[in-house]
């Protein structure tokens, strides 16, 4: 529990959700620690509940609404934590490209560790979602939601972390890359142009 109040902060202080989005959870043995619906992810101290990996509980109804993605991935996987935001590049990306893409990363570290990162459609229920998202994270350690986020998965909360952390700068580095060729574009056009 305390490595989830841990990383709820990281990953807000890092800017990788805002305050009230995104989730964690820790999974110890048949039980699962998840954050709150509503929660502040860097405020989790009185925030987590505990519920059953598999089997509605009473606690289901204060747990986050992404319950049920989190169990569909414990359930598909050996990951021992799930952590979800909302990063800024990754969201923008996910719009620009499709659900069924996958983005590979331009930079090193982020090939090194991802592989290639995998848009997921975001427009469908969470019940929908769940195993689509469990079988993708059973393959690789994380994926964006079109439109809504990033989810990770790791044995250890610093993987899960690390993973959220790479998806979010390969996307930052992919959009500027991409923005950069636009306007070398733009001037080779517009100089072709000023010369003719």
């Amino acid at each position: 529990m305390r490595q989830l109040i841990k990383f709820g902060k990281k990953i807000v202080e890092q800017g990788l959700t805002g305050a009230f989005f995104g989730n964690v959870s820790g999974r110890e043995g048949d039980r699962i620690w998840i954050s709150t619906s509503g929660s502040m992810l860097d405020e989790l101290e009185h925030e987590l509940v505990q519920v059953h990996v598999r089997d509605p509980g009473p606690e289901d109804s204060r747990a986050s609404s992404d319950l049920v993605l989190h169990r569909a991935v414990y359930a598909r996987t050996k990951a021992r934590y799930v952590f979800h935001g909302h990063p800024t590049y990754s969201v923008v990306l996910s719009l620009i490209n499709k659900a069924g893409d996958r983005l590979e990363p331009d930079d090193m570290e982020s090939r090194h560790v991802l592989k290639g990162i995998p848009i997921l459609d975001g427009n469908v229920s969470r019940e929908e979602l769940a195993p689509v998202l469990a079988e993708t994270l059973a393959d690789a350690p994380a994926a964006i939601v079109r439109g809504h986020g990033v989810f990770s998965a790791g044995a250890d909360p610093v993987g899960a972390f690390a993973c959220l952390c790479a998806v979010e700068h390969a996307c930052r580095v992919l959009y500027l890359v991409s923005m950069k060729r636009r306007l070398d574009s733009k001037v080779k056009r517009s100089s072709t142009r000023s010369s003719l």
